[in-house]
Formats: structure tokens, sequence, C-alpha cells
């Protein structure tokens, strides 16, 4: 069983992916966190307008957290690490 009290800070991305998959869905939060400001500037440098880009990054995030069962859906960093 994991220590609930362990930093979700020093768990790498596929620990918090198997959380989230394993019911603990608050460790999406944590991936969240971690990618949000590239995932935001990366929109941005493409769309050229923030508002627009907020919105493209936010609703990426929602697609992945969907697709969290489905590694061939998800970007490879969430899941790095993961037990098979």
């Amino acid at each position: 069983m994991m220590d609930s009290g362990r930093n979700q800070s020093l768990e790498s991305d596929g620990e918090l992916v198997n959380q989230v998959l394993s019911g603990r869905t608050m460790a999406y939060t944590e991936l969240v966190r971690r990618y949000e400001t590239a995932a935001r500037a990366i929109a941005l440098g493409v769309l050229g307008d923030r508002h627009e880009a907020e919105d493209v990054s936010q609703e990426a995030f929602v697609q992945a957290y969907r697709k969290l069962d489905r590694p061939d859906q998800v970007p490879a960093y969430f899941h790095s690490g993961r037990s098979r």
C-alpha cells in the first residue's frame, strides 16, 4: 500500500498515472501542475492569443485525462516508469 502522506511532487509521472487509474483522481492535479505552463506556452506560440491558448491547453488536459487508461492515446511522458 502506498503512503498517502507521500509528497506527490517527488513521484514520477508514471506513479501519478497509476494512482489516478487506481482511483486517486486528485493525483492528476499534480500532473497538470507539472505541465500546464509548458502546454500553455506551446499553445500560445501556435495560436498567438493568450485566452485561446488557455482554452486549448485546458482541453488537452481534459482529453489526456479521459485517455489515461489507453497508453497509446496519451503523451509518453505521462507513462514513463509506469508499472505494466
